[in-house]
């Protein structure tokens, strides 16, 4: 019976190697493996993925003394984690693969973390077996000190880190400088946001907001006064309803919402429409026709919204005022629909 080929693999999920020793990997041989890990031995003696790596030889060396056929590898992911990081390890496994086809992988874990991609590595080779590697310090005190000193230093030098856990305190501390305990409103506003972006995903919107209202800054176009128009009456749509409900004090949340709605449809509804015209002119909506017909849409949503809000303001929420509301707006999306199949059809004609 032939024997099975062991690849004895550590994993730098989040590319330690290339970003503190400047190593290049797939890694593959155990000079070559030995040599990555005293670079980054030099350049991070707290690495823990030093002792991983170490440990993964140790491996080796066991395995060949035993006659197997056996080879050493380290790849890595991305300083960025996610799926950039679980990408590229995928992409270093094939090509490690493709010089040791293994039967069996022993993969050797400095942590959790790196342990997340066990089930992308037992995709290719269904065979897989986990060696957690832990370091032990003589005294619990200085292993604490250790994770600590490690947390900081990652939080000063991370950019990752460094945006939470210093930026968004200084943001707070310049707050209460200039605004004293009116600021506490404020921050706790700022961190709400946050939180809503990141729960909803709209971390990218925001940054395509603000790429557009860069790029056309840079390039002193018309579409950066569109923009600007655009971002302050979103502000006044929010100063609006946020003041009438103030003032009126609605009972319940969904009165509140409502009202609240119903008061800034329409600053909201400008706000969208002056960002599409400012699109339009950056060439992010393709013609005239299109942008006539998102326009008729937002007006149409807008309307509707007013309408519906007014109704179960008033209590007049019925069937057939309802109705009513839906033919209009139905109406400017039959236009809106027109305008644009119109264009298509011209564009066509043109071709032919």
């Amino acid at each position: 019976m032939a024997k099975k080929k062991v690849l004895v693999l550590c994993v730098d999920r989040d590319d330690d190697l290339g970003v503190k020793a400047n190593v290049r990997a797939p890694i593959i041989g155990k000079n070559e493996v030995l040599k990555a890990t005293q670079m980054l031995g030099l350049a991070d003696p707290s690495d823990s993925d030093v002792n991983a790596m170490f440990r993964a030889v140790q491996i080796y060396d066991e395995l060949r003394r035993k006659g197997e056929k056996v080879e050493v590898a380290v790849i890595t992911g991305s300083e960025s984690m996610g799926i950039e990081s679980d990408r590229k390890i995928s992409d270093q496994l094939d090509r490690v693969l493709k010089r040791f086809d293994a039967d069996e992988i022993v993969f050797v874990s400095d942590g959790a973390s790196d342990e997340q991609v066990i089930p992308l590595i037992s995709r290719k080779v269904p065979n897989v077996y986990v060696e957690r590697i832990v370091v032990n310090q003589a005294v619990k005190l200085e292993s604490t000190y250790f994770v600590i000193y490690n947390f900081i230093k990652n939080m000063i030098n991370n950019p990752r880190y460094s945006r939470l856990f210093l930026g968004v305190p200084a943001i707070a501390l310049i707050f209460y400088a200039f605004f004293g305990s009116a600021a506490i409103r404020l921050i706790i506003g700022f961190i709400g946001i946050y939180l809503f972006l990141k729960g909803f995903q709209l971390e990218d919107t925001v940054f395509r907001v603000f790429h557009s209202l860069s790029e056309s800054a840079s390039k002193m176009r018309f579409s950066l006064f569109l923009y600007l128009t655009s971002i302050t009456f979103f502000i006044a749509g929010l100063i609006i309803g946020a003041s009438k409900v103030t003032a009126v004090k609605p009972e319940g949340i969904l009165n509140t919402v409502v009202l609240f709605v119903n008061t800034s449809v329409y600053a909201f509804g400008i706000s969208a429409m002056a960002w599409c015209v400012g699109a339009y002119l950056d060439k992010k909506i393709k013609n005239v026709r299109s942008l006539l017909g998102v326009e008729l849409m937002i007006v149409a949503f807008a309307f509707l919204t007013d309408v519906t809000t007014n109704l179960i303001l008033v209590n007049e929420l019925t069937l057939t005022n309802l109705a009513k509301a839906l033919v209009i707006v139905g109406l400017m999306l039959l236009l809106a629909v027109m305008i644009n199949s119109f264009g298509k059809r011209r564009r066509k004609n043109a071709i032919i």
